[in-house]
Protein backbone atom coordinates (compact mmCIF):
# COMPACT_ATOMS: atom_id res chain seq x y z
CA UNK A 1 0.00 0.00 0.00
CA UNK A 2 1.34 3.12 -1.10
CA UNK A 3 1.04 5.76 2.00
CA UNK A 4 -0.29 9.20 0.81
CA UNK A 5 2.08 12.42 1.62
CA UNK A 6 0.96 13.04 5.52
CA UNK A 7 -0.51 9.50 6.22
CA UNK A 8 2.95 8.79 7.87
CA UNK A 9 2.98 11.83 10.23
CA UNK A 10 3.43 11.22 14.00
CA UNK A 11 0.71 11.59 16.16
CA UNK A 12 1.12 14.32 18.40
CA UNK A 13 2.65 13.90 22.13
CA UNK A 14 -0.61 14.17 24.77
CA UNK A 15 0.18 17.25 27.20
CA UNK A 16 -2.89 16.35 29.16
CA UNK A 17 -4.67 13.27 30.63
CA UNK A 18 -8.03 13.27 32.05
CA UNK A 19 -8.67 10.11 34.60
CA UNK A 20 -12.15 8.88 35.34
CA UNK A 21 -13.21 7.12 38.26
CA UNK A 22 -16.55 5.51 38.94
CA UNK A 23 -17.96 5.62 42.16
CA UNK A 24 -20.01 2.85 41.40
CA UNK A 25 -20.09 -0.30 39.35
CA UNK A 26 -22.34 0.57 35.86
CA UNK A 27 -26.34 -0.85 36.62
CA UNK A 28 -25.70 -4.03 34.49
CA UNK A 29 -22.13 -4.71 36.04
CA UNK A 30 -23.84 -4.27 39.65
CA UNK A 31 -27.02 -6.70 38.58
CA UNK A 32 -24.15 -9.48 37.21
CA UNK A 33 -21.84 -8.92 40.49
CA UNK A 34 -24.62 -9.14 43.15
CA UNK A 35 -25.75 -12.32 41.06
CA UNK A 36 -22.08 -13.71 41.02
CA UNK A 37 -22.19 -12.74 45.27
CA UNK A 38 -25.39 -14.13 46.29
CA UNK A 39 -24.35 -17.26 44.75
CA UNK A 40 -20.91 -17.43 45.86
CA UNK A 41 -21.91 -16.97 49.45
CA UNK A 42 -25.15 -19.33 48.77
CA UNK A 43 -22.77 -21.99 47.87
CA UNK A 44 -19.83 -22.12 49.73
CA UNK A 45 -17.37 -19.88 48.19
CA UNK A 46 -18.33 -21.80 44.75
CA UNK A 47 -19.97 -20.35 41.45
CA UNK A 48 -22.29 -21.86 38.88
CA UNK A 49 -20.71 -23.26 35.42
CA UNK A 50 -20.89 -20.38 32.59
CA UNK A 51 -24.14 -22.44 31.12
CA UNK A 52 -26.51 -21.77 34.35
CA UNK A 53 -25.08 -18.48 34.97
CA UNK A 54 -26.01 -17.13 31.08
CA UNK A 55 -29.48 -18.70 31.79
CA UNK A 56 -30.04 -17.17 34.99
CA UNK A 57 -28.70 -13.56 34.02
CA UNK A 58 -30.17 -14.16 30.65
CA UNK A 59 -33.72 -14.03 32.44
CA UNK A 60 -33.25 -10.72 33.98
CA UNK A 61 -34.96 -8.34 31.69
CA UNK A 62 -32.55 -5.17 33.11
CA UNK A 63 -29.61 -7.43 31.79
CA UNK A 64 -31.25 -8.72 28.14
CA UNK A 65 -29.75 -5.77 26.37
CA UNK A 66 -26.25 -6.40 27.91
CA UNK A 67 -26.06 -10.11 27.01
CA UNK A 68 -22.53 -9.93 24.87
CA UNK A 69 -20.88 -8.14 27.25
CA UNK A 70 -21.82 -9.60 30.55
CA UNK A 71 -20.60 -12.95 29.99
CA UNK A 72 -16.90 -11.64 28.81
CA UNK A 73 -17.20 -9.76 32.35
CA UNK A 74 -18.76 -13.51 34.20
CA UNK A 75 -15.09 -14.69 33.03
CA UNK A 76 -13.02 -11.23 34.05
CA UNK A 77 -14.82 -11.53 37.45
CA UNK A 78 -13.98 -15.53 37.72
CA UNK A 79 -10.17 -15.02 37.02
CA UNK A 80 -9.83 -12.50 39.41
CA UNK A 81 -12.11 -14.34 42.15
CA UNK A 82 -9.26 -17.08 41.78
CA UNK A 83 -6.57 -14.88 41.44
CA UNK A 84 -7.31 -12.21 44.70
CA UNK A 85 -10.08 -13.80 46.13
CA UNK A 86 -13.78 -12.90 47.23
CA UNK A 87 -13.06 -8.77 47.74
CA UNK A 88 -13.65 -8.92 43.88
CA UNK A 89 -17.29 -9.00 44.35
CA UNK A 90 -17.44 -6.42 46.44
CA UNK A 91 -19.66 -3.77 45.16
CA UNK A 92 -17.59 -1.05 46.42
CA UNK A 93 -13.76 -0.33 46.68
CA UNK A 94 -12.07 -0.85 50.31
CA UNK A 95 -10.46 2.64 49.54
CA UNK A 96 -10.91 5.84 47.93
CA UNK A 97 -9.94 5.60 44.59
CA UNK A 98 -9.91 9.14 43.68
CA UNK A 99 -7.61 10.49 46.41
CA UNK A 100 -5.34 8.34 46.33
CA UNK A 101 -5.07 9.07 42.80
CA UNK A 102 -4.45 13.24 43.74
CA UNK A 103 -1.98 11.96 46.29
CA UNK A 104 -0.03 10.83 43.54
CA UNK A 105 -0.63 13.00 40.99
CA UNK A 106 2.74 14.90 40.82
CA UNK A 107 4.38 10.97 40.34
CA UNK A 108 1.80 10.41 37.84
CA UNK A 109 2.41 13.77 35.79
CA UNK A 110 5.48 13.41 35.67
CA UNK A 111 6.46 9.85 34.94
CA UNK A 112 3.76 10.72 32.11
CA UNK A 113 5.76 13.45 31.08
CA UNK A 114 2.07 15.80 30.84
CA UNK A 115 1.60 18.51 31.84
CA UNK A 116 -1.90 18.17 34.22
CA UNK A 117 -4.02 15.32 34.89
CA UNK A 118 -7.31 15.84 35.99
CA UNK A 119 -9.08 13.37 38.15
CA UNK A 120 -12.96 13.65 37.87
CA UNK A 121 -15.95 11.05 38.46
CA UNK A 122 -17.61 9.04 35.77
CA UNK A 123 -20.65 10.54 36.37
CA UNK A 124 -19.12 13.57 34.65
CA UNK A 125 -18.55 11.77 31.42
CA UNK A 126 -19.94 10.15 28.64
CA UNK A 127 -22.12 7.40 28.18
CA UNK A 128 -19.13 4.87 27.00
CA UNK A 129 -17.13 6.05 29.55
CA UNK A 130 -19.97 5.83 32.13
CA UNK A 131 -20.39 2.10 30.54
CA UNK A 132 -16.36 1.06 30.54
CA UNK A 133 -15.24 2.84 33.81
CA UNK A 134 -15.76 0.98 37.07
CA UNK A 135 -14.27 0.85 40.78
CA UNK A 136 -10.63 -0.35 40.83
CA UNK A 137 -10.60 0.39 36.87
CA UNK A 138 -10.28 4.21 35.63
CA UNK A 139 -10.68 5.52 32.20
CA UNK A 140 -7.69 7.73 30.41
CA UNK A 141 -8.38 10.16 27.74
CA UNK A 142 -5.24 11.59 26.77
CA UNK A 143 -5.51 15.15 24.57
CA UNK A 144 -2.58 17.79 23.64
CA UNK A 145 -3.56 21.15 24.56
CA UNK A 146 -2.90 24.09 21.94
CA UNK A 147 0.36 26.06 22.38
CA UNK A 148 2.39 28.56 21.50
CA UNK A 149 6.73 28.32 21.67
CA UNK A 150 8.87 30.34 23.39
CA UNK A 151 12.61 30.73 24.11
CA UNK A 152 13.89 30.09 28.00
CA UNK A 153 16.85 31.61 28.71
CA UNK A 154 19.48 31.48 31.77
CA UNK A 155 21.99 33.69 31.17
CA UNK A 156 23.66 32.61 34.38
CA UNK A 157 27.63 31.57 33.87
CA UNK A 158 27.92 27.69 33.72
CA UNK A 159 24.71 26.90 33.47
CA UNK A 160 24.92 24.09 30.74
CA UNK A 161 21.94 24.78 29.47
CA UNK A 162 22.16 28.55 28.12
CA UNK A 163 18.46 28.16 26.02
CA UNK A 164 15.46 25.43 25.50
CA UNK A 165 12.39 25.94 23.73
CA UNK A 166 8.87 25.34 25.67
CA UNK A 167 5.39 25.18 24.91
CA UNK A 168 3.13 28.12 26.46
CA UNK A 169 -0.85 26.87 27.22
CA UNK A 170 -3.66 28.55 27.84
CA UNK A 171 -3.99 28.48 31.54
CA UNK A 172 -0.53 28.16 32.44
CA UNK A 173 1.01 29.30 35.55
CA UNK A 174 4.32 30.34 36.67
CA UNK A 175 4.75 26.93 38.34
CA UNK A 176 3.35 24.93 35.46
CA UNK A 177 5.79 26.47 33.54
CA UNK A 178 9.04 25.63 35.68
CA UNK A 179 7.57 21.63 36.64
CA UNK A 180 7.69 21.39 32.70
CA UNK A 181 10.95 23.20 32.80
CA UNK A 182 12.97 20.62 35.41
CA UNK A 183 11.90 17.90 33.01
CA UNK A 184 14.02 19.59 29.80
CA UNK A 185 16.74 20.90 32.55
CA UNK A 186 17.51 18.16 34.97
CA UNK A 187 19.93 20.66 37.51
CA UNK A 188 16.92 21.55 38.36
CA UNK A 189 16.00 20.12 41.41
CA UNK A 190 14.13 22.40 43.79
CA UNK A 191 11.60 24.38 42.00
CA UNK A 192 10.95 26.67 44.97
CA UNK A 193 14.42 27.98 43.53
CA UNK A 194 13.87 28.80 40.16
CA UNK A 195 12.72 32.39 39.68
CA UNK A 196 11.09 32.91 36.23
CA UNK A 197 10.97 36.37 34.76
CA UNK A 198 10.28 38.63 31.58
CA UNK A 199 11.76 41.05 29.77
CA UNK A 200 10.36 44.80 30.43
CA UNK A 201 10.95 45.36 26.86
CA UNK A 202 10.21 42.21 24.79
CA UNK A 203 11.19 43.21 21.50
CA UNK A 204 14.86 44.41 22.39
CA UNK A 205 15.52 42.99 25.78
CA UNK A 206 16.28 39.72 24.06
CA UNK A 207 18.99 41.47 21.70
CA UNK A 208 21.29 42.31 24.44
CA UNK A 209 24.14 40.71 25.49
CA UNK A 210 23.60 39.78 29.49
CA UNK A 211 25.97 41.56 31.61
CA UNK A 212 27.66 39.29 34.34
CA UNK A 213 26.49 39.87 38.12
CA UNK A 214 23.75 41.65 36.38
CA UNK A 215 21.39 38.82 35.25
CA UNK A 216 17.79 40.47 36.26
CA UNK A 217 18.46 43.67 35.16
CA UNK A 218 15.35 45.27 32.42
CA UNK A 219 13.49 42.02 33.56
CA UNK A 220 10.80 41.61 35.43
CA UNK A 221 9.58 39.06 38.13
CA UNK A 222 6.63 36.86 37.24
CA UNK A 223 4.57 36.28 40.22
CA UNK A 224 2.65 33.33 41.53
CA UNK A 225 -0.81 34.93 40.95
CA UNK A 226 -0.27 35.41 36.63
CA UNK A 227 -1.43 33.46 34.14
CA UNK A 228 -0.22 32.84 30.26
CA UNK A 229 -3.10 33.28 27.57
CA UNK A 230 -2.26 32.28 24.31
CA UNK A 231 -2.96 33.30 20.75
CA UNK A 232 -2.09 30.12 18.66
CA UNK A 233 -3.34 32.12 15.43
CA UNK A 234 -1.08 34.75 15.95
CA UNK A 235 1.49 32.48 17.86
CA UNK A 236 1.34 35.14 20.64
CA UNK A 237 1.56 34.87 24.74
CA UNK A 238 0.39 36.85 26.75
CA UNK A 239 0.80 37.29 30.34
CA UNK A 240 -2.45 38.03 32.69
CA UNK A 241 -1.74 39.78 36.26
CA UNK A 242 -4.19 41.91 38.13
CA UNK A 243 -6.85 42.55 34.96
CA UNK A 244 -3.54 43.96 33.33
CA UNK A 245 -2.39 41.58 29.96
CA UNK A 246 1.00 42.40 28.52
CA UNK A 247 2.59 40.71 25.26
CA UNK A 248 5.58 38.44 26.72
CA UNK A 249 7.27 38.24 23.36
CA UNK A 250 9.01 35.27 22.37
CA UNK A 251 11.53 34.91 24.82
CA UNK A 252 11.26 34.13 28.98
CA UNK A 253 13.85 34.24 31.48
CA UNK A 254 14.53 31.86 34.17
CA UNK A 255 17.33 32.06 37.15
CA UNK A 256 18.04 29.02 39.78
CA UNK A 257 19.00 30.36 42.50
Amino acid sequence: MTLRKGDNKPPEKPSHCTIYVAKSYPPWQHSTLSFLGNHYRANGGKLPDNKVIAGELGALAELKKYMKRVMPFVAMIKENLEKNGPRVLDLKLEFDEKVVLLENIVYLTNSLELDQIDVVFASEADDKIKEDCCPGKPFSVFRTESSVSVSLVNPQPANGLFTTRLDIRQGDTKESIIRRLSRVNRVIKDLARVKLMRYEDPVLGPRRVPVLGKEEQGKLLISDKSTFQVDVAAKKVFLTDNGLSVDIGDTLIYLVQ
